[in-house]
């Protein structure tokens, strides 16, 4: 008993020092980088020794204010090296978007061995996905830490291609590079095309509360019923969710949802909390969507919401879910027993002689040491 409570003590006083720490850097934001080195530390010390067993990533994109792939504007190798450096804090691995021209990508998780789930962006110009399906091959024979490929995401939802033909891209791909293999698309898209999963590894499914008109107090169960849903319907193939999230500003589901409560980073770390409590509990490997703000995707007469999902800001300034995703990242209780002093030895003696007493651990107080 004593035990317990002293493990949620430490618990509750590594929360509260997280959380502390958190307002003190909002306030003065050239200590945050001094807190991300300490965790980064700690995360180092631990993770290796304790692994978790479960894909807890992140869905990234890398595009800062001012860059844009519809521009042909991408990141600096040394600006994806101080996103590697945020997100291995907050995940264990990673899935992209596309290939050509984000080998920096590449590089960066290679360097820290961050597993890396790997985009091929499907337009359905057979030219270009053929482009992006050769640089996908190549850099998966090159790297030992691209772990899957994800052969189009949201291709049949978009009409840019049909089952049958993102079927014959994965088996291209899986016939090439001996990988698992998959193609991300909504749940709905799984439902309705059971063909697709026939040709993939593993299912990758997004699930968006926020676009179906769901209330923030109705998300993560509306997650968990699609999850399952998915799930019955392939019982013989792993699902994962490929994104899931909520945004922080902005407004694009009401034409058709109708008025809905402003958006808020309040709202997002309540469905963060709600989300990493039961995909933790039920064991559900996710990458949640998504790691930034990317400022272009509110370019071209898009949403204004579409540029606001990130748990960090286009500034790389960490909004209130960050916390929620580094507590669950370093595992708190492994984080607590790690600070707790190891138990006492305890050492059995068989057949002792006849004049010396056997003193057990329970037994023992100071004064027989």
């Amino acid at each position: 008993m004593h035990e317990k409570v002293g493990r949620w003590g430490w618990a509750v006083m590594v929360l509260l020092i997280l959380v502390l720490s958190s307002q003190y850097f909002h306030s003065h934001p050239h200590a945050a980088s001094s807190f991300e080195n300490q965790a980064k530390a700690t995360l180092t010390a631990i993770q290796t020794a304790i692994p978790t067993g479960q894909l807890k990533g992140m869905a990234y994109g890398p595009f800062r204010e001012g860059q844009s792939p519809e521009q042909g504007i991408y990141p600096t190798l040394s600006e994806v090296r101080q996103d590697m450096s945020l997100l291995n804090l907050v995940s264990n691995g990673i899935r992209t978007y596309g290939c050509q021209h984000l080998e920096t990508v590449i590089t960066a998780t290679r360097e820290i061995s961050l597993p890396l789930t790997l985009g091929v962006w499907l337009s359905g110009n057979p030219e270009q996905d053929s482009a992006e399906i050769a640089c996908a091959v190549d850099q998966a024979q090159a790297n030992p830490h691209i772990a899957s490929i994800v052969v189009g995401n949201e291709s049949i939802l978009a009409g840019h291609l049909t089952a049958t033909q993102v079927c014959t891209y994965t088996q291209q791909v899986r016939e090439s590079t001996g990988l698992p293999v998959t193609t991300a698309e909504p749940w709905h898209i799984w439902v309705a095309h059971s063909n697709l999963a026939t040709c993939v590894d593993y299912l990758l499914i997004h699930i968006h509360p926020y676009w179906e008109c769901q209330p923030i107090e109705n998300t993560v169960a509306f997650v968990q019923q699609k999850f399952e849903q998915v799930s019955t319907q392939y019982p013989d193939k792993a699902v994962v969710i490929g994104e899931t999230g909520w945004p922080t500003a902005g407004t694009g589901r009401e034409a058709h949802c109708g008025p809905m409560p402003a958006l808020s980073p309040e709202q997002q770390s309540q469905f963060a909390a709600d989300f990493l409590e039961w995909a933790e509990q039920e064991g559900v490997d996710f990458y949640y969507f998504e790691a930034f703000d990317e400022p272009w995707k509110c370019e071209g007469g898009r949403s204004e919401v579409e540029c606001h999902w990130g748990i960090y800001g286009a500034d790389r300034a960490p909004k209130l879910a960050r916390d929620l995703f580094l507590l669950h990242r370093l595992y708190l209780p492994m984080v607590v027993s790690h600070y707790m002093p190891p138990p006492t030895p305890q050492v059995q003696i068989t057949n002792p002689p006849d004049n010396v007493q056997v003193i057990t651990g329970e037994q023992a107080t100071a004064s027989d040491i």
